[in-house]
């Protein structure tokens, strides 16, 4: 047996009937609350949707929800495979859209082991390798 294992996660569905704006703005008072979270201060929960695109310089995640509360929308954000997923400290330049296509995010984990071919063994149900006419 091998251990290796391609998980895929489809983070947005797309936006193709252009619901959702592709850059919402102005973003009120983005305040940081820990690696995956953040708030806005207003109600943003009808101007994207679960799977927006979130970007802060050359960091990219995405949204997976947003709840509005005492005049406040928390934003969740996704826990992407790379191991730089964590939202930055500062969230200067932070710019939320939806993007038309769909994204989709694999993970890759032991696939060279996919290509070793010592472990091969038929013995077990010899049948299965024999063909009959």
């Amino acid at each position: 047996m091998t251990d290796a294992h391609i998980g895929i996660d489809a983070l947005n569905l797309g936006d193709f009937f252009d619901h959702y704006p592709d850059d919402v703005t102005p973003l009120n008072g983005p305040t940081r609350v820990n690696g995956h979270t953040f708030a806005l201060v207003g109600d943003y929960t009808d101007d994207f949707a679960k799977g927006a695109r979130v970007t802060i310089g050359s960091f990219e995640t995405f949204v997976t929800a947003a709840t509005f509360s005492s005049g406040v929308t928390t934003v969740t954000t996704a826990k992407m495979s790379s191991a730089d997923d964590t939202l930055p400290v500062s969230l200067s330049g932070l710019m939320i859209g939806t993007p038309t296509a769909p994204t989709i995010d694999f993970q890759f984990t032991g696939l060279d082991k996919l290509l070793s071919f010592d472990n091969i063994n038929f013995s077990s149900n010899p049948s299965s390798t024999r063909s009959s006419c």
